[in-house]
């Protein structure tokens, strides 16, 4: 299993963006529709499989900045093309108080999704710098 991972480095990636995606968007909010489209369940069910699957994904290969990048952006677009129109927040303009109630903005959706994909970018690279550290400490 480890030798496919090691193999098929971007493939494996580009797999594991896609269920995260589908998980996030299409599955988790008819599932759980009480939670949707904002709670802070639902930033939860935005953030930490992002972050297990980083995580997971950073300790089994050793991929790239480049490649990191890449499926960062496919993420990116993924969440651009479909998000509920509001799931998590994204695109969302304006606040529920006294009975006014927040719009969707496309292009706050395109600012949202691409500050999604670059807080996750940034998490993804300080993961790989300490897997780098580690396992140089490790070998000397």
């Amino acid at each position: 299993m480890l030798r496919i991972v090691h193999k098929h480095k971007i493939p494996v990636l580009v797999l594991s963006v896609i269920v995260i995606y589908v998980l996030q968007f299409l599955i988790l909010p008819k599932c759980l529709p009480q939670y949707y489209p904002v709670t802070n369940e639902a930033w939860c069910i935005l953030i930490v499989p992002l972050i297990v699957i980083s995580l997971i994904t950073n300790i089994l290969t050793n991929v790239k900045i480049v490649g990191w990048a890449i499926i960062d952006l496919v993420y990116c677009i993924m969440v651009f093309v479909y998000n509920g129109k509001g799931f998590y927040g994204i695109g969302m303009r304006g606040v529920s108080l006294d009975g006014m109630s927040p719009i969707y903005s496309q292009e706050l959706a395109i600012i949202t999704a691409l500050i999604i994909a670059l807080a996750l970018f940034a998490f993804q690279m300080f993961v790989r710098e300490i897997r780098i550290i580690y396992l140089k400490t490790k070998n000397s």
